[in-house]
């Protein structure tokens, strides 16, 4: 039977990539995301008008295993940055060094000044410096690292001097608008919560011993002030902070298990914003920072559980936006499998997977569809699953089923099957030990070969 497919294979030019299997179909999304049609016998290719748009191009190596990166690169995001040109080592290290004896300078000079002015040196300084980590043209991460040193000295300056402010009922200062440009030719300005919060933007960012201890000092001080000002508005710490806070603890996260640590300082910082009187609560975005933390660890468990939680409060929210899990949660708990070493680990990423269709039949909410990262993900932990013997046949279903959504979702970018997912299953049938491996891999190369020379 199986020489017959493969002359039939080659004869006709046909794709033949469905086998079957004994674990249950994988349900095939329709054009709207909506329908989950039966099984079929084949998936015709793309024309090569997708192919030109998707090339089947190999991913990078952390593709899929850091693609929740994205969703802390937003939050590091500051828009109001204007982002600095592109530098050489030596310009860095020149920048760099005048930073430094700025910092020297303003420190010499502070006891010296009134209040009011030198929180106005201090932002400028910090303005400054922020544009070290000016999200689209970051510099190196080891500048990045002594610029966030700098801030960190001056803003806890810059709390005392509040904290001292609020206690003499310093009225000058109650409108907290600060100039952070020398000029003020960009009118920029900005106040006493955007001041802390570029600090902390540059900890999170850097690679400094223990950045997530320094962010926490911050935000320590804020929610005094907060507290000790009557709980004023604009010194309640923003979301935002606490976020950056979470991304500081999870990014010292570098697979080591004494990182479980800062797992619990991020565990302990979400109880804190979720206790009453808290200025603000965790959102879905917060929990992607914990997630992220579980997966560099290969914890696929408390990822699991994280995931559930918030699953849990999005509904208890009412539909709440802001508090519905991602295609970033999903793929963070899916790498933390991948990374597990668990046995299982392949179902139960497509068990995630089928939970992330659930979700968008419910919300339509294409932020939540399964992509190329995440489908990926699961053929390639089906293609390493050497306690299955249908291991191979499973990862050919997924990669059947990618080439499908890619077909009915307009070929688009987001679903386009690329050279790591082929490589994944020729991998898994080089490495079987079953004797019909190398006819298998001739019945799967020959509509694999076909893309590339239909017209």
């Amino acid at each position: 039977m199986r020489r017959h497919l493969v002359r039939r294979a080659i004869s006709i030019g046909k794709p033949i990539l469905r086998f079957p299997v004994e674990s249950a179909p994988c349900p095939a999304l329709g054009a709207s995301w909506n329908n989950v049609p039966r099984s079929t016998n084949g998936i015709s290719p793309p024309s090569r008008r997708s192919l030109s748009s998707a090339p089947w191009q190999r991913l990078p190596e952390d593709h899929i295993t850091s693609s929740n990166s994205h969703d802390i690169h937003i939050l590091l995001k500051e828009d109001h940055i204007a982002s600095a040109s592109t530098l050489s080592t030596d310009e860095y290290e020149s920048l760099i060094t005048e930073l430094e004896e700025r910092c020297q300078t303003i420190l010499s000079e502070l006891p010296h000044l009134e209040l009011s002015n030198r929180t106005t040196k201090i932002s400028r300084f910090i303005w400054d410096c922020s544009r070290l980590w000016a999200t689209g043209n970051e510099a190196p991460t080891k500048y990045i690292g002594r610029g966030a040193q700098l801030t960190d000295k001056l803003v806890h300056v810059a709390l005392k001097d509040k904290l001292e402010a609020i206690q003499k009922d310093f009225a000058t200062l109650d409108t907290d608008v600060l100039p952070i440009q020398p000029d003020n030719t960009t009118g920029m300005r900005t106040n006493f919560q955007s001041l802390c919060t570029l600090a902390l933007s540059g900890l999170a960012r850097s690679d400094l011993d223990g950045r997530g201890e320094r962010a926490q000092a911050i935000l320590d001080k804020m929610e005094d002030l907060y507290i000790r000002s009557g709980k004023q508005d604009y010194l309640a710490p923003p979301r935002k902070m606490y976020n950056l806070v979470l991304v500081a603890y999870a990014k010292s996260s570098n697979g080591d298990n004494d990182d479980v640590d800062n797992i619990d300082r991020c565990i302990e910082l979400m109880g804190r914003m979720t206790k009453p009187g808290a200025p603000v609560k965790p959102v879905a975005i917060s929990y992607n920072v914990l997630l992220d933390a579980y997966s560099r660890l290969g914890d696929a468990k408390s990822a699991q559980q994280v995931l559930e939680k918030l699953e849990r409060a999005w509904e208890s929210s009412g539909g709440d936006e802001e508090m519905m899990p991602d295609v970033v949660s999903y793929s963070s708990v899916l790498s933390a499998w991948e990374r597990s070493g668990e046995p299982n680990s392949a179902q139960k990423a497509e068990k995630i997977v089928l939970r992330m269709v659930d979700l968008y039949q419910k919300t339509g909410d294409k932020r939540v569809a399964p992509n190329q990262i995440t489908l990926g993900t699961c053929i390639a932990l089906h293609a390493q699953n050497r306690h299955d013997r249908n291991n191979v046949e499973n990862a050919e279903r997924m990669l059947d089923w990618l080439i499908q959504i890619h077909r009915e979702n307009d070929y688009s970018e987001d679903t386009a099957p690329n050279g790591s997912h082929f490589a994944s299953v020729l991998n898994g049938w080089s490495k079987s030990r079953r004797r019909d491996a190398g006819e298998y891999i001739i019945i799967f190369l020959v509509p694999v070969l076909s893309m590339l020379t239909i017209n």
